[in-house]
Order: structure tokens, then C-alpha cells, then sequence
């Protein structure tokens, strides 16, 4: 009987380190998790945030519109992007994007390897009178369950 009693024990004491080690390795709940602040400026009527691609300084329009994030290709580096235009009927832009990926930091957070389009924006910024250097899109905002605006506090509230 003590031979059992003490195999028992070897094997509880086991299952419970191991138990353990998993809850260790899940990830946190986003449950109780704050909210990611997103601080922005408000540029006639238009919010611009704050970011880094590949780790340069950029200004991004956010552009719940848009479908995917854009950036410009002056700032992505040597590349031949195609030219922008805007459309012809309703808001918007139209146009031919190279898609390629990109280290993003947003609100201290990194997303790697970001898939994104990149445009050659040409005189857009003038156009709309603010200057920035992409468009945070849909893509990246569909990677919170939610996402307000707090204009009295000028933070984008990003939920997990």
C-alpha cells in the first residue's frame, strides 16, 4: 500500500507541475486587459497618428475606409511605386499597389512583418491639407475587437 500511495504521489505531483508549466506558457486573458491608447491630433477634421515603419518616424491618416494600410513609397525606401489617382466618382483613391511587408510600431506596440501597400501618395497630403505619410487601414484596426475614438482625451482606445 505505501509503494501505491507513494507512485500516487509521484504521479500528482507530475500532472500538477505540468498543469503549471502550461498555465505559465497560455497566453494572458485578454478579459481585463486595458485598452491600447493610440494618442492622436486632430488636423482639419482628419486624425493622424503617430507611428514607425521599419523603424522611421511616420504620420499616419487613419482611414476607417480604407481596406488596407498605405504607405507612401518615399518613405518605404528604393522602390518604383505606382502613382495614385484619386477616383473619378466618390471619395476615395484608386490605383495599382505594390504589396509588401513592413516592421509597424503603433502606441509603443510592434507589429512585424506587416503585410501593407505601398503607393506613391504624390501630392495627396496637399490635397486633403494635412501631411502625413500613409493611411492606417482596416487591416490593421480588424486586429482589435475594438476601436474607439476618444476625442476629449485625443486617444484611439485599441481593444484586444
Amino acid at each position: 500500500m505505501g509503494v501505491l500511495n507513494l507512485t500516487f504521489r509521484l504521479r500528482f505531483r507530475s500532472l500538477a507541475a505540468a498543469v503549471a508549466a502550461l498555465a505559465l506558457l497560455a497566453p494572458p486573458s485578454f478579459g481585463n486587459a486595458q485598452p491600447v491608447l493610440l494618442p492622436f491630433r486632430s488636423v482639419h477634421s482628419l486624425i493622424l497618428v503617430d507611428a514607425k515603419v521599419n523603424g522611421v518616424p511616420a504620420t499616419l491618416l487613419l482611414d476607417t475606409g480604407a481596406n488596407n494600410t498605405i504607405i507612401n513609397a518615399k518613405l518605404y525606401g528604393d522602390v518604383q511605386a505606382p502613382q495614385l489617382e484619386l477616383a473619378r466618382k466618390g471619395p476615395g483613391i484608386v490605383g495599382h499597389a505594390l504589396r509588401l511587408r513592413v516592421d509597424l510600431e503603433i502606441a509603443g506596440r510592434f507589429l512585424f512583418s506587416q503585410p501593407v501597400s505601398v503607393m506613391n501618395l504624390g501630392d495627396l497630403p496637399q490635397h486633403v491639407g494635412a501631411q502625413f505619410d500613409g493611411l492606417l487601414g482596416q487591416d490593421i484596426l480588424r486586429q482589435f475587437r475594438s476601436v474607439r475614438i476618444n476625442y476629449r482625451a485625443h486617444v484611439i482606445e485599441l481593444e484586444k
